[in-house]
């Protein structure tokens, strides 16, 4: 174990010694973690206190909440293995890949439910719309990185 140090010699953080995160390093993780991390919250928050308003049709509340919290587990994972290494390498890659995946699949059926939903002058349906479309933003800005990570490796 290596420990980073500061310009002041203070230890920053403690990881393996084959990733040493410096300070600046560690607070653009947790904000880029914190800004992967909102939508997703804001989702899981909107769905809850939303179900109800569209009683006839109940889909766009699973599907906020559903999308919310399926999407706020990469930041998390991400957070932990960066600062603390409490998860290893490989169950980080693997449970990005089937969460991402199955992110896709599903903001697609959100989609499809939202244009096809049968309430569109509620607050539900306004948030659902307006919640999805920084998901997708989110989704495109991560597969750049994912194409980007791979192509340096």
């Amino acid at each position: 174990m290596t420990a980073a140090r500061a310009r002041t010699g203070q230890v920053v953080g403690t990881v393996s010694s084959e990733v040493t995160i410096t300070g600046h390093e560690k607070i653009c993780i947790w904000a880029t973690s914190l800004i992967f991390g909102s939508v997703p919250v804001a989702m899981i928050v909107l769905g809850i206190l939303d179900y109800n308003l569209c009683p006839g049709d109940t889909r766009l509340g699973i599907y906020m909440v559903t999308q919310g919290a399926t999407s706020v587990a990469i930041p998390i994972l991400c957070s932990l293995w960066y600062c603390c290494q409490c998860v290893s390498e490989t169950l980080l890659i693997v449970c990005c890949w089937v969460i991402g995946l199955f992110n896709i699949g599903w903001g697609i059926t959100g989609t499809v439910w939202i244009s096809e939903s049968t309430c569109k002058n509620t607050d539900l349906y306004a948030h659902a719309f307006y919640c999805t479309i920084p998901m997708w933003i989110l989704f495109g800005i991560l597969a750049l990185i994912v194409c980007v990570t791979m192509r340096t490796v």
